[in-house]
């Protein structure tokens, strides 16, 4: 008696009962399905009377316990969520993929291939166009600096002509 006495306190007395063989219900579980397969006590989930998925009364402890559980548990719910939230985007992106004409992973490679060349051939054409450009506005800059220098050149002829011709007469 005194052992039913301390399991009916850790399971609760309608467990306990029914430890005992002392139904109280009528009620048929064997089809119950449950919304979690263990109570946060960790044990699994039994019938106490008419409730089939029951986890027992508890005492303080079991309430620490429970709330500590329940946190653990809703961590792994999130981490369960956001799992499926990437596979999800996943597929998503796969789907995506497939649809744009790309197949599997050799075909986003090749693509992205053909991009990167298509890309590296169009900044080649523009660094070409501003070579040439540059290159271009360097030979008018030079050809301006030279015009400058002749007429410089042609300057200071004419000077050292007008002294020799003053010299000579």
């Amino acid at each position: 008696m005194m052992k039913l006495t301390i399991l009916a306190l850790l399971l609760g007395a309608a467990s306990a009962a029914n430890i005992r063989g002392d139904r109280t219900s009528t009620t048929d579980c064997s089809a119950a399905v449950c919304p979690k397969d263990l109570c946060p006590d960790g044990n699994a989930r039994r019938q106490l009377g008419d409730d089939c998925c029951a986890c027992g009364a508890g005492t303080g402890k079991d309430v620490v316990v429970d709330v500590a559980t329940q946190k653990f548990l809703d961590a792994q719910a999130a981490k369960k969520a956001a799992s499926d939230a990437a596979s999800e985007a996943t597929e998503a992106s796969a789907r995506a993929g497939r649809k744009a004409g790309f197949t599997g992973i050799q075909g986003v490679l090749d693509k992205l291939r053909k991009f990167i060349g298509d890309e590296r051939v169009r900044v080649d054409r523009e660094h070409k166009h501003d070579v040439d450009t540059a290159r271009k506005q360097m030979e008018k800059e030079h050809a301006a600096q030279d015009l400058r220098l002749l007429r410089e050149q042609q300057r200071l002829q004419g000077i050292v002509d007008r002294k020799t011709a003053v010299s000579l007469a």
